[in-house]
């Protein structure tokens, strides 16, 4: 049996490796990147809102990625403080709390909110609804809060998250 020459083996790899990295480049996907930083917890922001001044919490989503995206959620996670006397549990599961678009400032604001590729985008919610969404509900122990949203692929993006206390800190500013 003949093994051929080392020619013809030369460019039979070579002939190999160009055809998996032609399929490489042919199926790869870009990643999708974006960030999202929350702003208006720490130091309050205001706008002027019709004839109002309001406190809001921003979220500012820079996309960094060669693709359009839908923005098609709001929302926020809430981390209950632990009740070691009834459970042994350290946390109680997340609530969540989705942002409704009536708390979206400006009033035309439309979902799914579009940050094209390459560029940022930012939505304004009012901190008093926020506040007064999470003061409702059933959970009176909350200890931190994740502000998040999603795209139209169905992947979630995190903004850091922050003490209530600082939140309640933001609400008794003035302004």
């Amino acid at each position: 049996m003949e093994i051929g020459s080392v020619a013809d083996w030369i460019s039979g790899v070579g002939s190999l490796l160009a055809v998996i990295t032609s399929l490489y480049l042919a199926n790869r996907r870009e990643k999708i990147r974006l960030s999202v930083e929350i702003l208006g917890v720490e130091e309050p922001v205001h706008i002027i809102h019709g004839a109002e001044q309001m406190k809001v919490i921003t979220y500012e989503l820079k996309n960094f990625s060669n693709c359009n995206l839908q923005i098609t959620f709001f929302g926020a996670k809430v981390e209950v403080k632990p009740n070691y006397m009834k459970r042994k549990r350290k946390w109680k599961s997340n609530k969540l709390f989705i942002l409704k678009p009536n708390d979206i400032i400006p009033a035309g604001f439309r979902i799914p909110f579009k940050v094209d590729a390459n560029s940022t985008g930012t939505a304004a919610f009012d901190i008093n609804k926020i506040y007064e969404n999470i003061s409702k509900s059933d959970i009176k122990d909350t200890e931190k809060i994740m502000f998040y949203c999603k795209d139209n692929f169905g992947n979630e993006y995190y903004g850091k998250p922050f003490e209530l206390s600082e939140i309640n800190n933001n609400q008794n500013k003035s302004a």
